[in-house]
């Protein structure tokens, strides 16, 4: 049974590798913990979620 990876799945797997690796630097250079990074992107994806949930509602402009 021969494993095969489309070029496409390949490239979309190195360019995560790519973002991943340049996460960590970041963290690294920065001394951000990984856990707190995510955790503010979550809170700033909720925000968003708030304020479109807001508009739909007509609540916000």
């Amino acid at each position: 049974m021969a494993l095969t990876v489309s070029e496409s799945k390949l490239k979309q797997a190195l360019e995560q590798q790519k973002k991943a690796y340049e996460l960590g630097k970041f963290c690294l250079k920065y001394n951000i913990d990984k856990v707190v990074l995510h955790a503010l992107a979550h809170d700033e994806h909720m925000k968003e979620e708030k304020r479109r949930e807001a508009i739909v509602a007509g609540r916000y402009e």
